[in-house]
């Protein structure tokens, strides 16, 4: 791991928490746009962005090590994977009842 990745678990996990005090608030009735807790969205994506700033900008390391490469087969397969489980998600969640998160 390049040092640059400390950067976008940071930013994920800073986004995640805010995203978990807006939700509680909100349950609460108490939420404001206004709230600062709303930076930590902000902050987050400030974060994730630097990250990808980073990596498109090729700060890394000059010797790094030989790593196996993945053939063009198994990168199909697996984004083929993820593209049909997301539409079973999408399928099953059309046929499912609605269900109420907050009374």
């Amino acid at each position: 791991m390049g040092s640059r990745w400390g950067l976008l678990i940071a930013g994920l996990l800073v986004f995640a928490a805010a995203d978990v005090a807006y939700a509680l608030a909100v349950n609460k009735g108490a939420w404001s746009p206004a709230d600062p807790r709303a930076a930590g969205f902000a902050i987050g994506l400030a974060l994730v962005a630097m990250w990808v700033d980073g990596t498109a900008r090729g700060d890394r390391p000059a010797t790094r090590p030989q790593t196996s490469v993945a053939s063009d087969a198994t990168a199909l397969a697996v984004s083929s994977g993820a593209t049909v489980a997301a539409l079973g998600v999408l399928v099953v969640s059309s046929r499912a009842p609605p269900c109420r998160l907050w009374p």
